[in-house]
């Protein structure tokens, strides 16, 4: 959602913006619904919670006439590439929020900054997802600072400037 609010300025028609959120957001709630009904009535409830990629599992069980099999390939497949649109999102919202931020002539120059941490600060925090998985449970300060803090310094420091310039216009 955060993402959406950075990207609201830059759409064609802002007006569709409130519907079209919540089309998706329908839209999604549908297609998760519709895609773990499966996987729980073939893994079952109890090997569904412990997976770490149910689907993956779901999928492995698949023989059709003994012809079809092994869909793995197309599952990872599209989980990267729905991952890869993911995180191509919230790094351009992230650069365009802190071009904003900061009052950047262009959004061209903070990119390859962002885009070296994006990619090497989860290679420097863990070597495998299972350690990625522990570090997250382990050092819950990470995510509050990133979920929390830094949010909040953007807001305060955005309140400030809006502060400083209606204080400038009326002065």
């Amino acid at each position: 959602m955060v993402a959406f609010t950075m990207l609201l300025p830059y759409l064609n028609r802002p007006q569709l913006a409130k519907k079209v959120c919540m089309s998706a957001v329908t839209s999604s709630g549908l297609v998760l619904h519709w895609s773990i009904l499966p996987k729980t009535s073939v893994l079952g409830i109890d090997v569904m919670q412990r997976s770490v990629f149910p689907t993956l599992k779901a999928v492995g069980k698949v023989n059709l006439f003994d012809f079809i099999e092994r869909l793995d390939a197309i599952v990872v497949f599209t989980l990267l590439i729905t991952v890869f649109f993911k995180a191509s999102i919230y790094l351009y919202a992230a650069v365009v929020g802190i071009t904003d931020l900061f009052k950047l002539n262009n959004y061209c120059q903070i990119l390859f900054l962002t885009g070296t941490i994006v990619i090497f600060l989860p290679l420097a925090m863990a070597s495998s997802f299972t350690e990625q998985g522990e570090e997250g449970f382990l050092v819950p300060y990470l995510s509050i600072a990133l979920l929390i803090v830094i949010p909040l310094l953007m807001l305060l420091v955005s309140i400030i400037r809006q502060h400083l310039k209606r204080k400038m216009t009326k002065g």
